[in-house]
């Protein structure tokens, strides 16, 4: 930031160091700065929106996740974004479109998103596929060693069918604990919302978070 404060990239970067340390409106500044000096940013765009998610201002988050779809439909962070959003906003027929897209696309969401996809199949009464989507992932991470966000989204899965045992299990695999990206969705990430007043979740978040 020194040496080019108007480096759009370095704003960006910064966002995310301020949401991990709770800094909640530097966060928001410091993404709007990304975005005022290059508009067409995704990873900027998309971040705004889960920013807002993240802290539950949902018509927020609505708003630049249609700005990151809108700007490139094609952008898979944007499209799981806009999913997520509309499910919090009680909106599943928009949740399934975008997260479809997601799907259809050529890299695949991966575990992004995964909850959501579950939420919806849910909805819809379709308990199977939803296990199914869960199982798939699972079989594509190593119990032993999952990544921080492959631990999350298997365990928001899990939680949203119910399952908050095995969902503890996978959030109780991540190392290193401490990593703040990993406290972060802990803190913030709605799905975990029906594990949270579960002591071995509690046991997971860093002493005042």
């Amino acid at each position: 930031m020194a040496l080019d404060s108007l480096n759009a990239e370095a704003w960006d970067q910064l966002a995310m160091g301020f949401e991990e340390t709770e800094r909640r409106d530097s966060a928001d500044a410091a993404w709007h700065r990304a975005v005022a000096l290059d508009p067409g940013r995704l990873n900027a765009l998309a971040f705004l929106a889960l920013h807002y998610w993240w802290w539950r201002a949902y018509d927020s988050a609505a708003v630049w996740a249609d700005s990151a779809v809108a700007t490139d439909p094609a952008y898979g962070l944007g499209r799981i974004a806009a999913g997520q959003v509309a499910l919090a906003r009680g909106r599943r027929d928009e949740a399934e479109s975008q997260l479809n897209a997601a799907r259809r696309l050529p890299t695949g969401p991966g575990s992004a998103g995964l909850s959501g996809f579950v939420s919806v199949a849910v909805a819809a009464g379709d308990t199977v596929a939803a296990r199914r989507l869960v199982a798939a992932a699972v079989a594509r991470t190593d119990p032993a060693a999952p990544d921080n966000h492959s631990a999350v989204n298997i365990a928001a899965a899990y939680a949203v069918l119910g399952q908050a045992e095995r969902a503890l299990t996978w959030l109780e695999r991540y190392r290193p604990m401490r990593d703040l990206h990993f406290q972060l969705h802990l803190r913030r990430d709605p799905p975990l919302d029906r594990l949270r007043r579960e002591p071995r979740f509690q046991a997971l978040l860093l002493k005042g978070s």
